[in-house]
This record gives C-alpha cells, structure tokens and sequence, in this order.
C-alpha cells in the first residue's frame, strides 16, 4: 500500500514538472501543447499564421519585441513562425556560430531552397553582396545587395546582436522594392525577417519570423503562399544547420 501510494506520489510529481517545464517556455495559447510537446523532443515548428494575433512568442526581451511591434504594426498579408528549442548542454557554443553563419555572405547562395512547383531544389539566394558593415557595440550592422529568384536584386539593412553569450538576433528589412514582375511586387520595408536564440531554462529558443505585406491576388495567392513558407522555411533550416556541426 505505501510503496504504491509512494509510486502515484512520484508519477504525479513528474507530471507536475513536465507542465511546469511546458508551460515555462516563452509562448502563449496560440501554441498547443501538442506543438509545445513537438518541439521538446527535436521537432520544428512551422506556422503559416498569415495575422499577427495568432503569434505564439510571448517574451520580455526588449529587442525582439520592438521587432515583433513593427511586423505587428506592418500588418503583413503572408506571415510564418518556425520554432526549434535545443539542449543548451549539448550546443553550448550555439550563439557563437550563429553569428559566424549569418555574417557569412558569401555562402548565401549555398542556402538551399526546395520548389514545390519545381519539385527539386534551387538555391535561395543567386546573388550576395556585402555593400557595407559597421560594428557599433554587440551589433554588426549591414547593407546588402541580394536576389532571390524569381525577384530581382533588391537592398536590404540586416543587423545581427549577440550579447552575453545568451542572446543572438537576425533581423532584416528590404530598402529597396523586391520585384519578380508588375503584379508580384513588395514594396521598400514591406518585407521583413527576424531569427532570434535565446536561453530559456535548459534550453535555447531558436524562433524565426517571416513577413510579407503584398498584395493577394486570388489567382496567384496559394502560389504565393506555398512560395513564401518555402523561403522563410529554407532560411530558417539554413539556421538549424548549426545543430548539425
């Protein structure tokens, strides 16, 4: 009888300290517990959220949020989450080499990006060029020349923070139109991107965002979508590489 009162005793308090560890990480309802569950053990995440109110990031960096609060304000019509969460044990160097691997401009077009239309992969970015880059503080401070077909070369201010071993963050914005023809356009600083690790208990949060305010056009918009995932999906597995090193 006590030993098995014992055994409940246990099994309870191990449930507990699994929600506990759940419920700790840094989202909100507009996660599942299933998703959640996922990502503990190695999965990632993908969501096609297409409107801010279905974000599911909830923490207080001040950074991330002041980014979160210009895509919310941007009012994007192709919006898409990627969660990862890994063991800070086993990557403790992670932050290190994200900065290494995003500073890497010339591997750029190494990214690999699968065509769903084409069926086979094509690479990302055809064209990189660092025009300049400014260290102030943690910050390194770019501008850039890229193209990402079917778009022409566009422009674009990317700024990447590492800070106290425990916080990284990529942020992006075009400062150029990004065009592929007359009805496919985005608009200068209507496309932005931010891929933030942070630690968040035993692990570290690997959260990226992509967003696009263009227009949808009803003949053209799932293409659009499924296009659109696949490059914010390409860039962020590009960032899970360093859990492969």
């Amino acid at each position: 009888m006590g030993s098995s009162f014992s055994r409940k005793c246990f099994f309870v308090i191990l449930c507990f300290f699994m929600a506990v560890e759940s419920f700790c990480l840094p989202f909100n309802s507009n996660v599942t517990k299933e998703e959640l569950d996922d990502c503990i053990t190695g999965q990632t995440l993908i969501r096609n959220i297409s409107t801010y109110k279905r974000i599911c990031l909830e923490t207080d960096i001040a950074e991330v949020n002041e980014y979160l609060a210009a895509i919310e304000k941007l009012d994007p019509k192709y919006l898409v989450e990627v969660v990862h969460l890994a063991s800070i044990r086993e990557y403790p160097d992670l932050l290190s080499a994200a900065r290494r691997l995003f500073c890497d401009f010339d591997a750029y077009p190494s990214i690999p990006y699968w065509s769903e239309k084409g069926q086979r992969y094509f690479p990302l970015y055809t064209y990189s060029k660092v025009v300049s880059d400014v260290t102030l503080g943690d910050t390194r401070y770019f501008k850039t020349d890229l193209e990402m077909p079917p778009f022409k070369v566009f422009s674009s201010d990317i700024d990447i923070t590492t800070r106290n071993n425990n916080f990284f963050l990529y942020k992006s914005i075009n400062t150029t139109d990004v065009e592929a023809m007359a009805f496919i356009k985005v608009n200068e600083r209507n496309l932005r991107s931010v891929i933030t690790i942070f630690q968040d208990g035993d692990y570290w949060v690997i959260y990226g965002i992509g967003a696009a305010k263009a227009p949808k056009l009803s003949f053209i918009t799932r293409r659009m979508e499924v296009a659109f995932i696949g490059r914010v999906k390409a860039f962020c597995d590009y960032a899970l590489t360093l859990l492969n090193k």
